[in-house]
């Protein structure tokens, strides 16, 4: 097995053949060519400088160095070995219960498994063809040629890794071909986890929108939730966590008494001010908050205080409730007779009497607008003149006056000199005059009615 010239060369090499045309329908399809090359270097790096051999990492190391899956890696590596620039010496297996034990002994940490080791090798053509470039010494291409060795076919192996028999973390090659136990995946037990009320994902959601730390829209009315709710694509729980975890609940906020809450800490100088859109992870910086505010808060919230009024309310009209309904029969039954009693003694001393159909003001506008003419159609200057009469009429009906009417006159009589008004018609305009003053026994309220209506009049002229 070509061992190679150094690590720049097998990373050009690698480069140049995975840009040929064969090289291409390896990796076309299956993996980008730069994931390739990532997973070339971080081997490159582990391997011996000198031979390229000693390639010891697992693909889930690979994977959370380089920051992809194992599934990634394993098939890069199997374009790399399909390529003839690495070879797998020993295949990666399950330690039995005995090398396990060693494996700690050894260097104190539990390993289950052991992974493959390979080795970066360089096509016999390969090394020939960089043998005469510039800057290569003869003596570094001879060495470099003879450092070579059987390898074994797939399946058992019998022969002994060339690596050192010290190193902790890699199991020596069997003798013999032992079975190997299916892989057993521990089980633990998982607490049972109830779902969250949905009264709980709503008020988180509305959380969210409140203080900027969700991403999209707010789903409709049950509509399931999106798992990548929180910036950066967090899970809706975590701030459900955190609320739970700082007794954030429908029960004792509500969104705006908890924005309500925060904001009254940043006016004591007890918190910063909140600017989410300038933060690295404002979740983050939220839950922080969260913490200061359980913290600082001693004593029942609002929202609290304002259930706890409102049970005691609930208590006390039940309370009454049941009192009422400890009476005896006895005393219902006088309860209700002397209830009867005080509705009807009510009933017959408030019972409205029937009052007379008023048929003065209707003769007193027929006269005034004339025989078949309506009040609605006659001149505003005659409108307003009927609503004057009117006034002056139910002043001195008041005071005992009775009305009397002729074709183009008004009478009132009661007292000792009457009150009467001439009417003068001018095509459809009606005017009135006042003929008589107020009687010397009459009231005030008829002295200053008839002075009203004679003021009306001298302002119409």
């Amino acid at each position: 097995m070509p061992a190679w010239r150094s690590r720049s060369s097998w990373l050009q090499l690698l480069r140049e053949m995975l840009e040929s045309v064969d090289g291409m329908r390896l990796w076309k399809g299956r993996v980008n060519i730069d994931t390739v090359m990532v997973v070339a270097r971080v081997d490159a790096e582990t391997a011996d400088g000198t031979s390229g051999r000693g390639v010891m990492t697992s693909h889930e190391t690979v994977a959370k160095r380089v920051g992809m899956s194992s599934r990634q890696v394993g098939t890069a590596r199997r374009v790399i070995e399909k390529l003839g620039l690495a070879v797998t010496i020993i295949r990666g297996r399950h330690l039995s219960p005995q090398e396990r034990s060693k494996a700690r002994a050894a260097h104190g940490r539990y390993q289950e498994a052991a992974a493959s080791v390979r080795a970066l090798t360089m096509p016999a053509g390969a090394v020939q063809a960089h043998t005469g470039a510039p800057g290569v010494s003869e003596h570094h291409s001879a060495a470099s040629s003879v450092d070579t060795f059987h390898l074994p076919g797939t399946g058992s192996v019998n022969e002994s890794s060339y690596l050192s028999e010290k190193s902790p973390m890699r199991a020596g090659a069997r003798k013999k071909a032992a079975p190997r136990p299916k892989p057993r995946k521990k089980s633990y037990p998982k607490p049972e986890r109830q779902p969250r009320a949905v009264e709980m994902q709503r008020f988180a959601w509305d959380i969210l929108q409140r203080f900027l730390l969700a991403e999209g829209t707010r789903p409709q009315e049950g509509a399931p939730l999106t798992p990548g709710a929180l910036r950066g694509r967090k899970h809706i729980g975590n701030l459900m966590r955190v609320l739970e975890r700082n007794r954030i609940t429908p029960a004792r906020y509500t969104v705006k008494s908890l924005s309500e809450a925060l904001d009254a800490l940043i006016a004591a100088g007890k918190l910063p001010p909140a600017r989410y859109d300038e933060l690295r992870d404002p979740f983050a910086n939220f839950a922080w908050r969260l913490g200061k505010l359980t913290q600082l808060t001693e004593g029942e919230t609002t929202l609290e205080r304002i259930n706890r009024e409102n049970a005691e309310r609930a208590q006390r009209r039940a309370e009454q409730a049941r009192q009422a309904a400890a009476l005896t029969e006895t005393d219902q039954a006088a309860a209700d007779a002397a209830a009867a009693a005080f509705f009807a003694q009510s009933h017959l001393t408030r019972r409205p009497k029937p009052l007379a159909r008023r048929t003065d003001i209707t003769a007193l506008v027929t006269t005034i607008v004339g025989a078949g003419a309506q009040l609605q159609t006659a001149p505003t200057t005659v409108q307003l003149l009927a609503g004057n009469i009117t006034t002056l009429h139910r002043a001195l009906v008041n005071a005992g006056y009775q009305l009397h009417t002729a074709d183009n006159a008004l009478e009132w009589t009661g007292h000792s000199q009457p009150i009467r008004i001439a009417l003068h018609r001018a095509g459809a305009d009606v005017t009135a005059q006042l003929l008589d003053t107020a009687p010397y026994d009459s009231p005030t309220t008829i002295t200053a009615a008839l002075a009203a209506f004679a003021e009306t009049q001298k302002e119409k002229r």
